[in-house]
């Protein structure tokens, strides 16, 4: 029907107006994205090492 004008439902919560932001106050704060991306690179970095340790170890005796 084009001539009539639907309502909002009465349980339908209200809308947000206010401007404060919804993230975390600082870009280095735990739990931020970038955070959670420097612990992830720390991790990939240590367990490069570590294999390369232990294959420089096990390896030391096979000189081919």
């Amino acid at each position: 029907m084009p001539g009539q004008m639907k309502t909002e439902t009465e349980g339908a919560p209200p809308l947000s107006t206010s401007r404060e932001p919804k993230g975390p106050k600082r870009a280095g704060d735990p739990g931020t994205m970038g955070d959670q991306a420097l612990i992830d690179s720390i991790i990939l970095i240590v367990l490069a090492w570590v294999v390369l340790l232990f294959l420089g170890f096990s390896l030391r005796a096979f000189n081919i």
